[in-house]
């Protein structure tokens, strides 16, 4: 398997009424290594997407234009089909922006607890990404959010902590 130059991708984007919203993302690497060699992008159109990325997220003026901007970009790289961001307002996450969710799993998650036995709340308590690769794994780690994890419709779910000088947002 031929290795793959990595390229790390960091957005900062200031939020209304305060606070920042911070993405870091590899965009090349993606899924390259379940492509074949003939469908792996070669590293001048890797370098092309990067810079396109970027581009697009240095015009974002709100996080609904970061949000469009990752959906419509990032995600395809990932093989992902959605994505929620929330942020702590109040002592609660509340939710931001989101692309790829249905209603009924935006009005689940739209505030939470910060102290909620869901992923999202144990990734801003420890300030530690969480991956689960599916829904089995999913329901053994959060036991009871069958209603969650079936109104996402997803199967896999990264959860990544946004942070700004050491705080969580």
């Amino acid at each position: 398997d031929a290795e793959v130059d990595r390229w790390w991708q960091v957005r900062a984007v200031p939020l209304d009424g305060g606070g920042l919203l911070l993405l870091a993302a590899d965009p090349t690497l993606g899924r390259a290594s379940d492509l074949s060699p003939q469908d792996r992008l070669s590293p001048p159109e890797q370098a092309r997407r990067v810079l396109a990325y970027t581009a697009a997220l240095a015009e974002a003026d709100s996080l609904q234009d970061v949000t469009d901007t990752v959906a419509t970009m990032v995600l395809p790289a990932f093989g992902a089909a959605g994505m929620l961001v929330s942020l702590v307002e109040s002592g609660r996450l509340k939710l931001a922006g989101h692309f790829g969710y249905s209603d009924r799993a935006i009005e689940l998650l739209d505030v939470l607890d910060v102290d909620a036995a869901l992923p999202i709340a144990q990734v801003l308590r420890t300030r530690e990404p969480l991956f689960l690769p599916s829904r089995a794994a999913y329901l053994t780690a959060f036991p009871g959010r069958e209603e969650i994890v079936e109104a996402t419709r997803k199967h896999a779910w990264a959860f990544l902590p946004l942070t700004v000088s050491g705080r969580p947002l």
